[in-house]
C-alpha cells in the first residue's frame, strides 16, 4: 500500500502544506518535501516533536514537520504559544503582513498540555485521570481520539459574531488567514476524530460501560502492566479493550482467556473427567505470545502425548504429568518443581537450565535428555528429586545439580557428569559404569552397591570425603 503524508514547513502556520507519496529512503522523502518548499531540509518530525528516521515508523495521511538546516522543531500551535490573545485598537498584522485596522479580537484556547486533567463517568463511577496518560500509551485508541486534538475558540472579528465568521469543522487542521484589505479573520477549527460524550453535573464525559473492567485497562495506561484482580473475569476485560481500542493488549488478554479457560478445565476434571489432550495444549501454545509465559501450574496432563511439543519457558509447577510422553520434547527454562514426572518417556528431551527441585521423576525413561549447562547460569537443577530406578543412560550433564537427589537402582551409564554436584545423594545400586564424572562433587553420597566401571577419569579422594 502507498502511503501518503500532509508536510508543513517548521515553526508555520497549517497552511499550504504538501501532500506527498512515502518513498522507501527517508532521505528522498526530505528531498522532496523541500524541492516541493523550496528550502533545504534536513530533518522531519511528528507533530509531538519527535524526529521520523525511517519511513516505516510513518502512518497513512500522518501530519509531518520539515525542519530546514540548523533548526530545531517548534510548532506554530504549540503548546508554548496557547492561551495568546491578540487584540489590535488600531492595527493588528496579519500573516501575509497585511494591517487589520479597526477594532479585532481573537481569543484562543489549545488544549494541548500533557497535564490536563480529564474526568471520565464511567458506568456511573468517576475516573480521574490526565490527557497525557490516555493518549500516550495507546494514541490510536478510542479514547486518545477523543482528546488528543486542540480546540480554538473564536470571540470575535471586529464586531462580527461567530456565525458571521467562516468556521470549517471538517478540517484535519487549523489556520488563522488575515485579509487586510476587508479586516477579516478566517479561523479554521481543528476537530477531534472522535466527538467526546456529553458531560454530567461535574464535567465527566458520560460513558455507558462497565467500570470494574475500565479500572484495570486505566492502570495499564498508567504504568504499562496489566493487573487483574482475581474477582475479574479476564473475558470481561478483553471485550473492554477491544471497545476502547486497546489493541496491544488484545492479544495478552485472550491468551489469558486461554489459559483461564484451561485451568476451569482441569478443576473439573480432576474430579473424575480425562486430563487434558494433546490438542488442548496445542491450542495454548498456538495462543500465547512468545514473549508469555505459558501458564500450566497444578494441570493435569497424566498420559497426555506431549511427544515433540516446544514447551519451553513454560511453568508446570505442581503439574501431574504421571506417564505422559514428552519423547522428544522442548523443556528448556521450564519450571517443574515439585511436579509428578514418574512413569514418563523423556527420551531425547531437552531439559537444559530446567527447574526440577523435588519434582518426582520415578521410573522415567530420560534416555539421551540434554541437561548440559554451558554456563553457571543454566544450571539444570534436580536438588532433592526422586529419580529412583530411572534409566539416564547417554545422557548429557555437566554441571547439573544433583544434590541429595535420590538415584537408587538407577541407570547412568555412559552419562556425562562432569562438575556435577552429587553430594549428598542416594546413589546405592547405581550404575554409573563408562560415566565422565570428572570434578564431580560426591562428597557424602550414599554409594552402597554403586558400580563404577569403566569410567572415564579417576576419582579424586577430595570429592568423596564426606
Amino acid at each position: 500500500m502507498i502511503k501518503r503524508v500532509t508536510i508543513f514547513l517548521n515553526g508555520q502556520n497549517e497552511i499550504n502544506g504538501k501532500v506527498l507519496h512515502v518513498p522507501e529512503q527517508i532521505e528522498k522523502l526530505i528531498d522532496n518535501a523541500s524541492n516541493k518548499f523550496n528550502v533545504n531540509g534536513t530533518k522531519l518530525f511528528t507533530a509531538i516533536g519527535g524526529e521520523i528516521d525511517d519511513t516505516k515508523l510513518i502512518r497513512d495521511d500522518e501530519i509531518l514537520y520539515l525542519c530546514v538546516d540548523g533548526d530545531t522543531f517548534r510548532r506554530k500551535d504549540s503548546p508554548n504559544n496557547c492561551d495568546d490573545k491578540l487584540t489590535g485598537n488600531t492595527q493588528t498584522k496579519g500573516q501575509n503582513g497585511d494591517t487589520l485596522d479597526g477594532q479585532t479580537t481573537i481569543s484562543r484556547k489549545c488544549k494541548l498540555l500533557n497535564d490536563d486533567w480529564i474526568k471520565l463517568n464511567i458506568g456511573g463511577k468517576l475516573f480521574t485521570t490526565t490527557r497525557s496518560t490516555i493518549v500516550a500509551k495507546e494514541p490510536d485508541s478510542m479514547l486518545a481520539r477523543m482528546f488528543e486534538c486542540d480546540e480554538l475558540e473564536f470571540v470575535s472579528n471586529n464586531g462580527q459574531t461567530e456565525e458571521e465568521v467562516e468556521i470549517t469543522s471538517s478540517s484535519q487542521c487549523k489556520t488563522e488567514n488575515f485579509n487586510g484589505n476587508n479586516n477579516q479573520v478566517i479561523v479554521r477549527e481543528r476537530r477531534k476524530l472522535i466527538v467526546p460524550s456529553r458531560m454530567d453535573e461535574n464535567g465527566a464525559y458520560l460513558i455507558d460501560r462497565s467500570p470494574e473492567y475500565f479500572e484495570p485497562l486505566l492502570g495499564y495506561l498508567r504504568h504499562g502492566n496489566l493487573i487483574i484482580d482475581k474477582h475479574l473475569n479476564p473475558i470481561g476485560i478483553l471485550e473492554e479493550a477491544k471497545f476502547y481500542g486497546l489493541f496491544s493488549l488484545i492479544p495478552e488478554l485472550e491468551t489469558i482467556v486461554i489459559q483461564e479457560q484451561l485451568l476451569q478445565n482441569t478443576v473439573e476434571r480432576s474430579i473424575g473427567v480425562a486430563p487434558l489432550t494433546r490438542r488442548e495444549v496445542v491450542k495454548a501454545i498456538i495462543h500465547t505470545s512468545s514473549d508469555t509465559k505459558l501458564r500450566f501450574q497444578g494441570v493435569n496432563l497424566s498420559g497426555a502425548d506431549l511427544s515433540r511439543l516446544d514447551l519451553s519457558n513454560s511453568n508446570l509447577k505442581y503439574s501431574i504429568l504421571r506417564g505422559a510422553n514428552l519423547q522428544g520434547a522442548n523443556l528448556r527454562n521450564c519450571c517443574l518443581e515439585r511436579a509428578d514426572i514418574s512413569m514418563c518417556n523423556m527420551e531425547g528431551a531437552n531439559l537444559i537450565n530446567c527447574h526440577m527441585v523435588c519434582a518426582n521423576l520415578e521410573g522415567s525413561n530420560l534416555r539421551g535428555t540434554n541437561m548440559d549447562s554451558g554456563s553457571f547460569n543454566q544450571i539444570t537443577n534436580l536438588e532433592g528429586a526422586n529419580l529412583n530406578n530411572c534409566n539416564l543412560e547417554g545422557s548429557q550433564m555437566r554441571r547439573v545439580n544433583l544434590r541429595v537427589a535420590s538415584l537408587k537402582n538407577a541407570n547412568v551409564q555412559n552419562c556425562v557428569l562432569d562438575c556435577a554436584c552429587l553430594a549428598g545423594a542416594n546413589l546405592e545400586n547405581c550404575d554409573l559404569s563408562g560415566s565422565d564424572l570428572n570434578e564431580a562433587n560426591l562428597r557424602g553420597a550414599n554409594l552402597k552397591g554403586t558400580r563404577f566401571e569403566l569410567i572415564h577419569t579417576p576419582l579424586h579422594m577430595s570429592y568423596l570425603a564426606s
